[in-house]
């Protein structure tokens, strides 16, 4: 009988970790966070400013040339770009919060890129390990939450809420870090700390990976050009239902961009929103924050009417970023926004 018992509870335990982990033992860890986390930690003395963001930060603000521009101005900063490829707001809010809590005594500023929020995993990440990190139980509420104020189909409702939960079980249980116990038996994933101290977290588009080099030689071509042309256009905006979804979420954005304000401002931290330069899509959360009048420093970069350069062909990798030329451009701008708007900071 012992024995019995025994056999199935060993069979009941596998079971469970291959169901919590059905979705996690095929990915790697993610090299890219793993990396920020280790040097904001290594760094953790010198740092005053952080930025966080999607892939459209990561790959245009350039903290070395920030830090160098600001030195110029007269003010001393040493900067870190946190950004991660689709960081949404929700993400955004558990990493400054992980942020606040570390022991970095000079943190000052942090600049955050806002979007409109959607309901649907982002692609970029929802088949990363990042995803199960950010889904606590405070992140998790307010995404259902979100999701059954939404207009979306019942079905789709029960799809996404199913996912949210399957997150916050594997974020409460840990039940996906198995993945890194299978993942240290087959791959390397530590990280040499030489190779941490002067890393900054900033990382430029290339055509080294194979869907990249598609996405550049798409945007390179003259259906490519023709379709960005088309985005500047305004003809994007036209997507009446997808914009329909994203009003309905934006009580929801307007109330995370708030608590993180709410957390900046407790412990004393600057803050600065900023819109990154896409392709001049309206963003209903940057109308909100305007029309509510919050009390912070914003720039809404994604304006083709008023930052011409940023939006030339010459200037961009794909369609929706920049190159390292563009680069250049818009770290300039938030070097200048910077020391401009410190005293009001």
């Amino acid at each position: 009988m012992i024995k019995f018992l025994a056999k199935a509870l060993a069979i009941t335990t596998l079971f469970l970790l291959i169901i919590f982990n059905l979705d996690d033992t095929r990915k790697t860890q993610d090299r890219a966070l793993k990396k920020h986390w280790d040097a904001i930690n290594l760094q953790a003395e010198k740092i005053n400013t952080v930025f966080f963001g999607t892939s459209l930060t990561l790959s245009a603000v350039d903290p070395a040339l920030f830090d160098s521009l600001n030195r110029n101005l007269g003010l001393q900063t040493n900067s870190f770009n946190f950004s991660l490829p689709g960081m949404d707001l929700l993400e955004a809010q558990y990493w400054v919060e992980q942020i606040l809590h570390q022991d970095i005594p000079n943190l000052e500023t942090i600049i955050l890129e806002i979007n409109d929020l959607t309901l649907f995993l982002n692609s970029a990440n929802h088949r990363t390990p990042r995803i199960i990190s950010h889904h606590d139980f405070k992140r998790t509420l307010i995404a259902c939450k979100a999701i059954l104020n939404s207009s979306y189909r019942p079905v789709q409702q029960y799809k996404m809420i199913k996912s949210r939960m399957t997150f916050f079980a594997k974020h409460s249980f840990k039940a996906g870090e198995m993945r890194y116990l299978v993942n240290s038996l087959f791959n390397d994933i530590s990280i040499p700390g030489d190779s941490l101290r002067n890393y900054n977290g900033y990382t430029q588009k290339t055509v080294r990976h194979p869907h990249l080099q598609k996405r550049r030689q798409h945007f390179l071509s003259e259906e490519g050009k023709q379709e960005y042309q088309q985005k500047l256009n305004g003809n994007h905006r036209k997507r009446n239902k997808m914009f329909k979804h994203y009003r309905q979420t934006q009580a929801t954005a307007l109330s995370i961009v708030k608590d993180i304000l709410k957390q900046c401002e407790a412990r004393k931290i600057k803050i600065i929103l900023v819109s990154m330069p896409s392709f001049g899509e309206r963003k209903f959360l940057v109308e909100n924050l305007i029309s509510q009048q919050v009390d912070c420093v914003m720039l809404n970069l994604d304006l083709p009417e008023k930052y011409q350069a940023l939006f030339a062909r010459e200037n961009r990798f794909d369609l929706n970023h920049l190159n390292h030329q563009g680069a250049k451009l818009v770290t300039a701008i938030l070097a200048n926004t910077f020391t401009e708007k410190r005293n009001n900071l």
